[in-house]
């Protein structure tokens, strides 16, 4: 009995120099990755995915107001805002002219533009989005957003969307750069 208590006691004596080997090991891997980036930096790429995730909603609700599914921008995005459909050549422009308060209090000026192929809903459909003297609460919102409906099947919708020469400058001498794929 006292030889399997022994054993116990030497099998837990290892199990806890195991953990405590491995949280010490976790600890200096988090020191490592944490101090790869200062918080300014933190910052201004928190800052940068905020504002174009609220870009992507303004096209999106600018779309909708200028395919007539909404009530009206004014209500959604701002009573500043000018959301022009062009059909000829199959263009939406959600424009905010010298700036103005828009929706939640953010102040935006410049202008979205939407170049179309067809509903985003239809396989195949593209949309291309860029910005014209565009910012978002003083951050200069430019490049190209490209989505793309790249369904195959009819049970799964599935998109593409890529960003080329994306950049936010917030004008301070910081700026952040966005090239992807997803």
């Amino acid at each position: 009995k006292q030889i399997e208590k022994m054993k116990n006691m030497k099998n837990l004596a290892s199990y806890l120099l195991l953990v405590a080997i491995l949280l010490a090991s976790c600890e200096s891997s988090m020191e490592e990755v944490s101090s790869d980036y200062d918080q300014p930096d933190m910052e201004a790429e928190a800052a940068a995915d905020a504002t174009l995730e609220e870009v992507n909603q303004m096209v999106e609700i600018g779309f909708e107001e200028a395919a007539g599914t909404t009530r009206s921008a004014q209500s959604s995005l701002g009573e500043c805002v000018e959301v022009t459909r062009d059909d000829i050549n199959k263009t939406v422009t959600i424009d905010f002219g010298e700036g103005c308060e828009a929706r939640y209090g953010d102040f935006i000026s410049g202008k979205i533009i939407v170049v179309y192929t067809d509903f985003l809903y239809v396989p195949g459909a593209m949309r291309t989005i860029t910005f014209e003297d565009f910012y978002f609460n003083g951050i200069s919102v430019q490049g190209i957003r490209t989505v793309t409906n790249t369904t195959t099947t009819e049970e799964i919708i599935e998109f593409t969307v890529t960003m080329e020469d994306g950049l936010l400058d917030f004008g301070d001498g910081v700026t952040v750069t966005r090239e992807a794929t997803w």
